[in-house]
């Protein structure tokens, strides 16, 4: 397997994936994005179908910056991006009061689609809700 610098976003869905990438990409980045209605999301106005791609050029190395789609219904992508990458990145929305299962959940389906790369965690969104408890 050819190991390339591949970095994921993962977490539920609105938890901020696709607004890390484009915030920390060289580049705009391509996006398989479909129109949403507003709802509980607020101002969230499209959702992640496949992935989000882009890259980040440092000291040289490109690291390949992928998004995975939130929903349950697009998991089978997941496995798919997983392959081959360095580490992951997952993002959960502290505000949820699903917060704790989402963290479990999450990192239980990482693990299982590959236990080796590590995973940080990061709760985005800080100044919209007070800090968690885990």
């Amino acid at each position: 397997m050819i190991n390339y610098n591949k970095l994921l976003f993962a977490g539920p869905f609105g938890a901020g994936k696709t607004t890390a990438i484009r915030a920390i990409s060289n580049s705009a980045p391509i996006s398989t994005g479909t129109p949403i209605s507003t709802g509980p999301e607020g101002e969230k106005t499209t959702t992640t179908v496949a992935m989000d791609y882009s890259f980040i050029n440092m000291e040289g190395t490109t690291v390949h910056v992928y998004g995975m789609p939130g929903q349950d219904r697009l998991a089978f992508m997941r496995g798919i991006l997983m392959e081959g990458a360095i580490g992951a990145i997952l993002l959960l929305d502290a505000a949820q009061p699903s917060l704790n299962d989402d963290l479990q959940s999450w990192l239980k389906s990482l693990a299982a689609l590959s236990p080796g790369p590590p995973i940080v965690i990061g709760l985005p969104k800080p100044n919209l809700h007070p800090p968690p408890s885990l």
